[in-house]
């Protein structure tokens, strides 16, 4: 379980097992900026989950994913506003193996946060 509780203005903290994620509004939204919009972190758990697929695939074929990078672009659709699409690049390290690389592009395909947004959840609201 995940609870969130506000700190002060736009500002949110998440506890997730124990460790604080916080969130704040851009200041333009009439926040503080202190940390990214709640929104973001769809972006950045899409691309910290392909990076550490990315990773469990190496671990298990003893390759080294030191130097590879993951970039996200994200495009905005309104009515409702929404994420409408994701562009996710995975730049291989140096010198990583030719004949791993469709093997990686499969397994970083896994990710379960892309399998979730491309599954559309139900999300219900309680209200106490």
């Amino acid at each position: 379980m995940i609870t969130v509780t506000h700190e002060k203005g736009f500002r949110i903290v998440a506890d997730v097992r124990g460790h604080r994620v916080i969130a704040d509004l851009k200041q333009p939204n009439g926040g503080t900026d202190t940390a990214p919009q709640a929104s973001e972190y769809i972006e950045a758990a899409l691309a910290l989950c392909v990076s550490t697929y990315f990773n469990m695939y190496c671990a298990k074929r003893d390759l080294d994913p030191h130097g590879h990078t993951v970039t996200l672009e994200s495009k905005v659709a309104e009515a409702p506003k929404r994420y409408s699409a994701f562009a996710v690049t995975l730049q291989f390290p140096p010198g990583f193996p030719e004949d791993a690389k469709e093997g990686a592009k499969g397994f970083v395909k896994a990710c379960m946060v892309a399998n979730t947004l491309k599954s559309t959840p139900d999300v219900s609201y309680f209200f106490a």
